[in-house]
Protein backbone atom coordinates (compact mmCIF):
# COMPACT_ATOMS: atom_id res chain seq x y z
CA UNK A 1 0.00 0.00 0.00
CA UNK A 2 1.10 3.61 -0.60
CA UNK A 3 -0.30 6.95 -1.27
CA UNK A 4 -0.59 9.78 -3.69
CA UNK A 5 2.26 11.28 -2.97
CA UNK A 6 4.92 7.88 -2.89
CA UNK A 7 4.89 6.77 -6.34
CA UNK A 8 8.84 6.66 -7.54
CA UNK A 9 9.95 3.40 -6.72
CA UNK A 10 12.89 3.31 -5.09
CA UNK A 11 11.12 5.79 -2.21
CA UNK A 12 8.86 3.11 -1.99
CA UNK A 13 11.75 0.09 -1.05
CA UNK A 14 13.43 2.52 0.91
CA UNK A 15 10.37 3.17 3.38
CA UNK A 16 9.39 -0.15 2.95
CA UNK A 17 12.81 -1.24 4.40
CA UNK A 18 12.96 1.15 7.20
CA UNK A 19 8.98 -0.20 8.34
CA UNK A 20 10.98 -3.83 8.29
CA UNK A 21 14.03 -2.47 10.37
CA UNK A 22 11.55 -0.78 12.98
CA UNK A 23 9.04 -3.88 13.31
CA UNK A 24 12.15 -6.25 13.83
CA UNK A 25 13.55 -3.93 16.52
CA UNK A 26 10.69 -3.61 18.39
CA UNK A 27 9.43 -7.03 17.65
CA UNK A 28 6.30 -5.84 16.26
CA UNK A 29 4.87 -7.78 13.63
CA UNK A 30 3.49 -5.44 11.26
CA UNK A 31 4.47 -1.55 11.32
CA UNK A 32 3.29 0.97 8.53
CA UNK A 33 5.07 3.72 7.11
CA UNK A 34 4.19 7.26 7.86
CA UNK A 35 6.59 10.29 6.78
CA UNK A 36 6.64 10.37 10.93
CA UNK A 37 8.65 7.23 10.89
CA UNK A 38 11.15 8.85 8.73
CA UNK A 39 11.92 11.87 10.94
CA UNK A 40 12.34 10.04 13.91
CA UNK A 41 14.74 7.94 11.96
CA UNK A 42 17.11 10.94 10.97
CA UNK A 43 16.58 12.46 14.30
CA UNK A 44 17.56 8.80 15.98
CA UNK A 45 20.49 8.80 13.53
CA UNK A 46 21.73 11.85 13.70
CA UNK A 47 21.80 11.44 17.61
CA UNK A 48 23.72 8.39 17.44
CA UNK A 49 26.50 10.08 15.28
CA UNK A 50 26.56 13.01 18.01
CA UNK A 51 26.52 10.60 21.02
CA UNK A 52 29.71 8.55 19.52
CA UNK A 53 31.64 11.65 19.47
CA UNK A 54 30.29 12.95 23.02
CA UNK A 55 32.69 10.65 25.07
CA UNK A 56 35.99 11.52 22.91
CA UNK A 57 34.81 15.39 23.23
CA UNK A 58 34.07 15.26 26.63
CA UNK A 59 30.76 16.25 26.17
CA UNK A 60 29.10 13.85 29.01
CA UNK A 61 29.14 14.60 32.70
CA UNK A 62 28.21 14.21 35.96
CA UNK A 63 25.53 15.05 38.22
CA UNK A 64 24.58 14.43 41.85
CA UNK A 65 21.21 14.45 43.73
CA UNK A 66 21.38 14.24 47.88
CA UNK A 67 19.61 11.78 49.12
CA UNK A 68 18.72 12.67 53.14
CA UNK A 69 17.22 10.98 56.18
CA UNK A 70 14.55 12.19 58.70
CA UNK A 71 16.76 14.50 60.26
CA UNK A 72 17.43 16.92 56.98
CA UNK A 73 21.72 15.00 56.84
CA UNK A 74 22.52 13.82 53.91
CA UNK A 75 23.18 10.10 53.50
CA UNK A 76 24.00 9.78 49.94
CA UNK A 77 23.83 10.82 46.32
CA UNK A 78 22.35 9.47 43.13
CA UNK A 79 24.84 9.80 40.63
CA UNK A 80 22.84 11.04 37.14
CA UNK A 81 24.26 11.38 33.36
CA UNK A 82 24.51 14.84 31.56
CA UNK A 83 24.75 15.15 28.11
CA UNK A 84 25.89 18.80 26.72
CA UNK A 85 26.14 18.31 23.02
CA UNK A 86 28.29 21.00 20.95
CA UNK A 87 25.94 20.61 18.08
CA UNK A 88 22.54 19.62 19.82
CA UNK A 89 22.55 21.54 23.12
CA UNK A 90 21.51 19.48 26.06
CA UNK A 91 19.81 16.41 25.36
CA UNK A 92 17.75 14.75 28.29
CA UNK A 93 18.62 11.46 29.38
CA UNK A 94 15.54 9.84 28.26
CA UNK A 95 16.48 10.88 24.80
CA UNK A 96 20.21 9.38 24.28
CA UNK A 97 19.96 6.59 26.52
CA UNK A 98 17.68 4.72 24.27
CA UNK A 99 20.02 5.50 21.24
CA UNK A 100 23.29 4.58 23.62
CA UNK A 101 21.66 0.88 24.41
CA UNK A 102 20.20 -0.14 20.84
CA UNK A 103 23.95 1.00 19.07
CA UNK A 104 26.05 -0.67 21.75
CA UNK A 105 27.40 2.52 23.35
CA UNK A 106 26.29 1.75 26.98
CA UNK A 107 29.16 -0.19 27.72
CA UNK A 108 31.52 2.58 26.98
CA UNK A 109 29.38 5.04 28.62
CA UNK A 110 28.20 2.56 31.42
CA UNK A 111 32.29 2.85 32.43
CA UNK A 112 32.38 6.30 32.35
CA UNK A 113 29.44 6.92 34.74
CA UNK A 114 31.27 4.25 37.56
CA UNK A 115 35.09 5.42 36.80
CA UNK A 116 33.72 9.54 36.91
CA UNK A 117 31.41 8.88 40.11
CA UNK A 118 34.20 7.17 42.09
CA UNK A 119 36.49 9.21 41.15
CA UNK A 120 34.29 12.15 42.38
CA UNK A 121 33.01 10.99 45.50
CA UNK A 122 36.08 9.36 46.85
CA UNK A 123 37.40 12.62 45.99
CA UNK A 124 34.73 14.77 47.77
CA UNK A 125 34.90 12.71 51.27
CA UNK A 126 37.94 12.87 51.50
CA UNK A 127 38.12 16.77 50.80
CA UNK A 128 34.98 17.30 53.11
CA UNK A 129 35.98 15.05 55.63
CA UNK A 130 31.90 12.80 55.47
CA UNK A 131 31.82 8.94 53.92
CA UNK A 132 28.55 9.38 52.08
CA UNK A 133 27.03 6.87 49.96
CA UNK A 134 27.19 7.06 46.38
CA UNK A 135 24.09 5.52 44.39
CA UNK A 136 24.75 4.32 40.32
CA UNK A 137 21.94 4.04 37.89
CA UNK A 138 23.11 0.47 35.92
CA UNK A 139 21.28 -0.71 32.45
CA UNK A 140 20.19 -4.43 31.84
CA UNK A 141 23.29 -4.61 29.11
CA UNK A 142 25.73 -3.70 31.89
CA UNK A 143 23.98 -6.66 34.28
CA UNK A 144 24.70 -8.97 30.98
CA UNK A 145 28.35 -8.13 30.36
CA UNK A 146 30.44 -11.18 31.84
CA UNK A 147 33.46 -8.87 32.55
CA UNK A 148 31.54 -6.09 34.63
CA UNK A 149 31.85 -7.69 38.13
CA UNK A 150 35.26 -7.71 37.60
CA UNK A 151 35.46 -3.79 35.96
CA UNK A 152 33.72 -3.03 39.26
CA UNK A 153 36.23 -4.26 40.85
CA UNK A 154 39.15 -2.83 39.48
CA UNK A 155 37.61 0.97 39.61
CA UNK A 156 36.66 0.18 43.13
CA UNK A 157 40.32 -0.62 43.58
CA UNK A 158 41.74 2.16 41.45
CA UNK A 159 39.66 5.02 43.52
CA UNK A 160 39.77 3.27 46.82
CA UNK A 161 36.22 3.67 46.90
CA UNK A 162 34.67 1.59 49.93
CA UNK A 163 32.58 -1.00 48.45
CA UNK A 164 30.10 -0.71 50.82
CA UNK A 165 29.20 3.12 50.17
CA UNK A 166 28.13 2.22 46.53
CA UNK A 167 24.67 1.39 45.98
CA UNK A 168 23.77 0.17 42.46
CA UNK A 169 20.76 0.69 41.45
CA UNK A 170 18.81 -1.34 38.56
CA UNK A 171 14.93 -1.32 37.20
CA UNK A 172 12.45 -4.03 37.97
CA UNK A 173 13.17 -4.72 33.77
CA UNK A 174 16.74 -6.21 34.86
CA UNK A 175 15.52 -8.80 37.55
CA UNK A 176 13.07 -10.37 35.74
CA UNK A 177 14.77 -10.92 32.83
CA UNK A 178 16.53 -14.01 32.67
CA UNK A 179 16.27 -14.45 35.94
CA UNK A 180 19.24 -16.84 36.52
CA UNK A 181 21.94 -15.14 35.04
CA UNK A 182 21.00 -12.22 36.73
CA UNK A 183 20.91 -13.31 40.42
CA UNK A 184 24.57 -14.91 39.79
CA UNK A 185 25.71 -11.57 38.63
CA UNK A 186 24.17 -9.90 41.83
CA UNK A 187 25.73 -12.67 43.75
CA UNK A 188 28.69 -11.63 42.57
CA UNK A 189 28.34 -7.97 42.84
CA UNK A 190 27.01 -8.46 46.77
CA UNK A 191 30.50 -10.24 47.82
CA UNK A 192 32.00 -7.49 46.61
CA UNK A 193 30.64 -5.61 49.34
CA UNK A 194 28.06 -3.60 47.48
CA UNK A 195 24.68 -2.62 48.07
CA UNK A 196 21.47 -3.12 45.52
CA UNK A 197 18.67 -0.98 45.04
CA UNK A 198 15.50 -2.10 43.18
CA UNK A 199 14.53 1.57 41.33
CA UNK A 200 11.23 3.08 40.36
CA UNK A 201 9.23 0.19 42.64
CA UNK A 202 5.95 -0.03 42.03
CA UNK A 203 5.81 0.47 37.90
CA UNK A 204 6.87 -2.84 36.95
CA UNK A 205 6.29 -6.41 37.51
CA UNK A 206 7.74 -7.43 40.45
CA UNK A 207 5.81 -10.05 42.60
CA UNK A 208 6.20 -10.11 46.20
CA UNK A 209 8.09 -14.01 45.86
CA UNK A 210 10.65 -12.44 43.07
CA UNK A 211 11.18 -9.35 45.58
CA UNK A 212 11.95 -11.82 48.91
CA UNK A 213 14.07 -13.46 46.30
CA UNK A 214 16.07 -11.02 45.32
CA UNK A 215 19.25 -10.16 47.47
CA UNK A 216 17.93 -6.33 47.39
CA UNK A 217 19.19 -3.57 50.00
CA UNK A 218 16.81 -0.89 49.00
CA UNK A 219 13.89 0.28 47.36
CA UNK A 220 13.16 3.34 45.27
CA UNK A 221 9.59 4.31 45.70
CA UNK A 222 9.05 5.68 42.35
CA UNK A 223 8.12 9.59 41.85
CA UNK A 224 4.76 9.00 39.86
CA UNK A 225 3.41 7.91 43.57
CA UNK A 226 5.01 10.31 45.66
CA UNK A 227 3.64 13.39 43.88
CA UNK A 228 0.39 11.93 44.14
CA UNK A 229 0.09 10.61 47.26
CA UNK A 230 -0.99 14.49 48.96
CA UNK A 231 -3.81 14.15 46.66
CA UNK A 232 -4.78 10.50 45.78
CA UNK A 233 -5.53 8.29 48.80
CA UNK A 234 -4.37 5.13 46.19
CA UNK A 235 -0.91 6.73 45.75
CA UNK A 236 -0.84 7.46 49.57
CA UNK A 237 -1.66 3.71 50.40
CA UNK A 238 0.33 1.95 47.70
CA UNK A 239 3.63 4.32 49.32
CA UNK A 240 2.64 3.41 52.55
CA UNK A 241 2.41 -0.35 51.38
CA UNK A 242 6.04 0.09 49.93
CA UNK A 243 7.40 1.02 53.14
CA UNK A 244 5.89 -1.33 55.02
CA UNK A 245 7.21 -4.20 52.52
CA UNK A 246 10.88 -2.69 52.59
CA UNK A 247 10.55 -2.55 56.39
CA UNK A 248 9.67 -6.63 56.71
CA UNK A 249 11.94 -7.36 54.48
CA UNK A 250 14.74 -5.45 56.32
CA UNK A 251 15.21 -3.16 53.05
CA UNK A 252 15.52 0.91 53.22
CA UNK A 253 13.13 2.88 51.45
CA UNK A 254 14.12 5.70 49.49
CA UNK A 255 11.21 8.47 47.95
CA UNK A 256 12.04 9.90 44.62
CA UNK A 257 10.62 13.56 43.73
CA UNK A 258 10.17 14.90 47.38
CA UNK A 259 9.30 18.49 46.02
CA UNK A 260 7.36 20.34 49.27
CA UNK A 261 7.57 19.93 52.96
CA UNK A 262 4.23 18.51 53.39
CA UNK A 263 5.15 15.74 51.12
CA UNK A 264 8.28 15.03 53.39
CA UNK A 265 6.88 15.16 56.64
CA UNK A 266 4.17 13.21 54.99
CA UNK A 267 7.05 10.56 54.30
CA UNK A 268 8.45 10.49 57.57
CA UNK A 269 5.45 9.48 59.23
CA UNK A 270 4.93 6.82 57.16
CA UNK A 271 8.50 5.39 58.57
CA UNK A 272 10.33 6.44 54.81
CA UNK A 273 14.43 5.93 55.55
CA UNK A 274 15.19 8.37 52.92
CA UNK A 275 14.15 11.68 50.72
CA UNK A 276 15.56 12.79 47.58
CA UNK A 277 14.09 15.50 45.47
CA UNK A 278 14.14 19.20 44.59
CA UNK A 279 12.76 20.33 48.06
CA UNK A 280 16.64 19.59 49.33
CA UNK A 281 18.63 20.16 46.36
CA UNK A 282 18.52 20.03 42.79
CA UNK A 283 20.81 17.49 41.07
CA UNK A 284 24.26 19.41 41.82
CA UNK A 285 27.46 19.14 39.57
CA UNK A 286 30.78 18.52 41.11
CA UNK A 287 31.58 21.87 43.02
CA UNK A 288 27.78 22.90 43.61
CA UNK A 289 27.42 19.43 45.83
CA UNK A 290 30.88 20.49 47.50
CA UNK A 291 29.15 23.63 48.27
CA UNK A 292 26.52 21.77 49.54
CA UNK A 293 27.71 19.67 51.80
CA UNK A 294 30.72 22.62 53.21
CA UNK A 295 27.00 24.87 53.95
Amino acid sequence: MTNESTRDGSALIRNSDLAMSIAKREHNKIVVYQDALLEEFKANNLLEIELKKALRRNELYMVYQPQLDSNDKVKGVEALLRWNSASLGMVPPDKFIPIAEKCGLMGDIGRFVIEQSLSDIASLNHNVGESIDLSINVSIKQFRDEQFVEQLKLALDKHQFPAQSLILEATESVFIDDIDAVMLTMKEIKELGVSLSLDDFGTGYSSLSLLKALPIDEVKIDKSFVFDMMADQDSHSMVESIILLAHKLNMKSVAEGVETREMNQSLVELGCDFYQGYLHSKPLDFEGLSDYLNK
